[in-house]
């Protein structure tokens, strides 16, 4: 935040003005354990001895036949807690407790980041607040009961639409006022920077890679505009298969030609460190998003939410598929 302020070329974000040393505390603490030796070895140990890492993948041996494919799940859900929540946590808590705060406060709407919160806050003896809408509440009430088992206070939001837009309103708010002994459990990437909730977990890539290799899955790496030549690199030694561009085209109020100026610039930088495919996904919904990724120079596009959205009546499916692939020499499903 205090490095950037700022979103690219459109603007800044917003937070009150007596947040923004309490952020800027937090990322130079951040950066500071990011890079600390001792910090990563106690925060890979926790993932181990704590939340049960490394997860395995699980073939699905009669589902991926009817799919024709090889199908396998990542099980997250065998962490302790039971959600792939615990990794974030678990780290935040090191820093809250690295920065001297003694309370965590987190908002949480399904209730598996409060889950998780609550269990870290038990582990390093710190105060837990869970802000969660009176709705929410209702609707989620064991993973509540599993939260008050661990100790924590459940603050219910009864404002606005009683949900997780009200809960994370109230949590800002006290966070706000007590910034001195409370250290907010960000877990909603509720705004442009997120780089708690992004970096903390990593890709976890020396966990995936050799499973995925032993079921000859290839890795694929995400890039986009915002990837550091050094990011690049990382990706570019583990990646296989092809690299999935992120797109954005489909993206509101954002004319085409600029986006496909965006997809081009990070094609030429990502040609800088691989020769895999580069293929581009993310918001591409139509022909002419497919025609704009094609003319930045993509090797091939990726089409995912239009399928999905177009699953309930199959026949449609091939349809769109013919439409979206009319402009392109060379087609795979």
């Amino acid at each position: 935040m205090k490095s950037q302020g700022r979103f690219d070329q459109y603007g800044g974000f917003y937070v009150s003005e007596l947040l923004v040393p309490v952020l800027n505390a937090v990322e130079e603490a951040f950066l500071t354990c990011r890079d600390d030796p001792g910090f990563n070895r106690e925060y890979h140990a926790l993932l181990a001895e704590f939340a049960g890492r490394p997860t395995p993948l699980t073939e699905m041996r009669r589902l991926g036949p009817l799919w024709g494919c090889k199908l396998v799940l990542k099980r997250e859900d065998l962490l302790h807690g039971g959600a792939h929540k615990t990794n974030n946590v678990i780290g935040q808590a090191m820093l809250a407790r690295q920065m001297g705060r003694r309370e965590l406060i987190a908002e949480t709407g399904a209730g598996q980041h409060g889950v998780a919160t609550a269990m870290a806050g038990a582990m390093f003896d710190l105060k837990v607040k869970i802000f969660m809408g009176a709705k929410d509440i209702e609707r989620q009430y064991p993973n509540v009961q599993r939260m008050k088992l661990y100790g924590a206070e459940i603050i219910s939001i009864t404002a606005g639409s009683q949900t997780l837009k009200d809960a994370i309103n109230e949590a800002m708010r006290y966070w706000t006022a007590h910034s001195r002994e409370a250290y907010y459990v960000f877990g909603t990437a509720a705004g442009v920077t997120s780089v708690l909730v992004a970096d903390i977990p990593l890709e976890h890539a020396d966990e995936i890679l050799p499973a995925a290799r032993r079921h000859r899955i290839a890795p694929v790496f995400m890039v986009s505009e915002l990837t550091t030549p050094e990011r690049f690199e990382r990706i570019a030694a583990h990646a296989e298969g092809y690299l999935y561009v992120v797109s954005y085209l489909g993206v509101t109020g954002v004319e085409d030609a600029v986006l496909e100026d965006k997809i081009a610039a990070v094609l030429h930088a990502a040609r800088q460190h691989t020769d895999l495919p580069l293929c581009v996904g993310f918001g591409i919904n139509s022909r002419r998003h497919v025609a704009a990724a094609a003319r930045a120079g993509a090797d091939g596009v990726i089409v995912g939410s239009r399928i999905v959205r177009e699953s309930p009546d199959l026949g449609k499916i091939a349809a769109v598929c013919d439409e979206l692939s009319g402009c392109l020499t060379k087609r795979s499903w």
